[in-house]
């Protein structure tokens, strides 16, 4: 079988995989969560989805490890995304 990437490159590949799974794991979740989002989601569908990412954003936004200044920013850029 022909590929259009060489063998080096697909062991390289494979041995990224298998050495950051976790990171492999939440990328496929994010690319699952944008296509369906893009292309199956209803109305209904990206108000719950809309709601829990708020929350979520509340939740993120709480945390004490986060600066003044980080927290100002990320606000205004919520602020900006709603305003869009």
């Amino acid at each position: 079988m022909a590929y259009k990437t060489t063998e080096a490159q697909r062991k390289a590949s494979k041995e990224y995989r298998k050495r950051n799974k976790e990171q492999e794991k939440i990328q496929s979740y994010k690319r699952t969560a944008k296509m369906y989002i893009n292309s199956h989601a209803t109305l209904d569908d990206l108000i719950l989805f809309h709601n829990i990412s708020l929350k979520r954003m509340e939740e993120l936004l709480s945390d004490p490890l986060l600066s003044e200044q980080q927290k100002e920013y990320y606000q205004q850029e919520l602020k900006k995304g709603l305003n869009e």
